[in-house]
């Protein structure tokens, strides 16, 4: 049966729920010989070196990777480990600080995530991956349009300076083929090259989807205007899914009055919707 006194394994929960702690032959012996899935937490490094010694993910259905200071190569590796993941439904994988992560890895990834077929639930955090850019944000656009499954969806790419429009306009065509989508959360802080083309891309696939929740971070986004309100709040009006939304905008020019009132007025009766004061604190104005 399972090892469950591995000395690589600690229960978190329940006898299905274990974090990884030790990567060698006898924690993934441990995990190949589940005899039922089970949900495994801890960092991606240490999966990566238990995958080196047999591990194999093919009874695993979620897991969540905190990845520290990755470059291509890791992520590379990392993809391939998920790819005979058979029972996988929840991914999420938080970067942070990966400062020689680029479009390699992340192309990488998506195309080993395009292989998990039965993923319901996907989060993937870049923050603070300076050379991140495009190219790799239209891989995983790509895979969205693949994922027939997915219902929950949060990308984040806080402070990824080089996304800009030509990423996120693929990020809307994604959107629009993820036809089962019911929660979206993006993250677009810091990004200062997004412009009105990208938030007019996403604005049509929030039109095209079922969403009932959506919260969508644009602080730091210094290049919107009036273009984009108004495709965002012609999103929100076509929504008719849609049940709750947080939005963040920054404040100087495109959360300018005339463009607060614009999206305001599309929020409609949706119960949830966050604005900034004019001093740039967020506060919740109920409608």
């Amino acid at each position: 049966g399972f090892d469950h006194a591995n000395a690589g394994l600690r229960v978190l929960a329940s006898v299905s729920l274990f974090g990884l702690e030790i990567a060698d032959s006898a924690t993934a012996k441990a995990l190949n010989e589940a005899p039922e899935p089970y949900e495994l937490f801890g960092t991606a490094k240490t999966l990566n070196t238990a995958t080196m010694c047999g591990l194999r993910l093919h009874m695993c259905n979620a897991l969540c990777l905190i990845c520290e200071k990755l470059g291509d190569t890791e992520v590379e590796a990392l993809g391939r480990g998920l790819e005979v993941g058979q029972v996988l439904t929840n991914v999420q994988l938080f970067f942070q600080g990966c400062n020689k992560l680029g479009d390699t890895g992340v192309q990488a990834l998506s195309r080993s995530l395009e292989a998990v077929k039965g993923l319901t639930t996907l989060t993937l955090q870049f923050q603070t991956c300076p050379k991140l850019g495009n190219t790799g944000v239209e891989a995983l656009s790509r895979g969205l349009a693949a994922a027939n499954n997915l219902t929950k969806l949060d990308l984040t790419f806080r402070d990824c300076k080089k996304l800009g429009d030509p990423g996120v306009v693929a990020l809307g065509h994604g959107l629009e083929a993820a036809k089962d989508l019911t929660r979206l959360v993006m993250s677009f802080s810091g990004c200062d090259k997004l412009g009105d083309a990208g938030v007019v891309a996403l604005s049509r696939g929030l039109a095209a989807s079922k969403l009932s929740c959506l919260q969508l971070d644009l602080r730091g986004c210094r290049r919107l205007g009036t273009t984009a309100a108004e495709s965002l709040s012609q999103a929100l009006e076509a929504s008719v899914y849609l049940r709750s939304m947080q939005i963040f905008f920054c404040d100087r020019h495109f959360f300018a009055d005339e463009n607060r009132g614009i999206v305001m007025e599309a929020a409609g009766e949706l119960r949830s919707i966050v604005v900034p004061k004019a001093s740039g604190r967020d506060v919740c104005s109920l409608q």
